[in-house]
C-alpha cells in the first residue's frame, strides 16, 4: 500500500511529468473579451484552452511567415497585421449591434483561415 502524498508532492510529480513530455507551463494575461472568446472557442469545439492557444500560435506562425518566394515581409507588414487585428477585435462589437435575425458576416480571422487553407469541413 502506498503512502498518501501531499499536494506539494503531487504537484512536483505532475510538473516533472509535463516537463518530460516537453510541455512548458506559462502564465498568460488576457483582456476580458479575449478570455471569453478563448473559453467559448474551447467549449464550442470540445478542446482545452491550451489546445486552442496552440492552434492559434501555429496559425499565426503560418500567417506571419515570409512569402513563399523567399523574400522577407515588407516593412509595412506589421502595420498591416496590426490593422487587421484591430479590425478583428472590432467585429464582435459590430456583431452585437446587428439585428438578431440577420446572419453574422464572415470574420476576418475566418476569411484568413480560408485563404491559408486552414479551414476544413464543418460537421454537424
Amino acid at each position: 500500500m502506498s503512502t498518501p502524498k501531499t499536494p506539494v508532492q503531487r504537484s512536483t510529480k505532475r510538473r516533472h511529468r509535463e516537463k518530460s513530455a516537453g510541455i512548458t507551463r506559462m502564465t498568460l494575461s488576457l483582456g476580458r473579451e479575449a478570455a471569453q472568446a478563448l473559453r467559448a472557442l474551447a467549449k464550442e469545439h470540445g478542446k482545452t484552452q491550451a489546445e486552442v492557444l496552440q492552434l492559434g500560435v501555429l496559425m499565426a506562425r503560418k500567417a506571419l511567415a515570409p512569402a513563399a518566394h523567399g523574400t522577407s515581409p515588407a516593412p509595412t507588414r506589421p502595420a498591416a497585421a496590426l490593422a487587421d487585428l484591430q479590425a478583428q477585435m472590432a467585429e464582435p462589437q459590430a456583431a452585437q449591434e446587428q439585428d438578431d435575425d440577420a446572419a453574422p458576416p464572415m470574420r476576418a480571422a475566418e476569411r484568413r483561415a480560408l485563404e491559408l487553407g486552414l479551414a476544413g469541413e464543418v460537421r454537424q
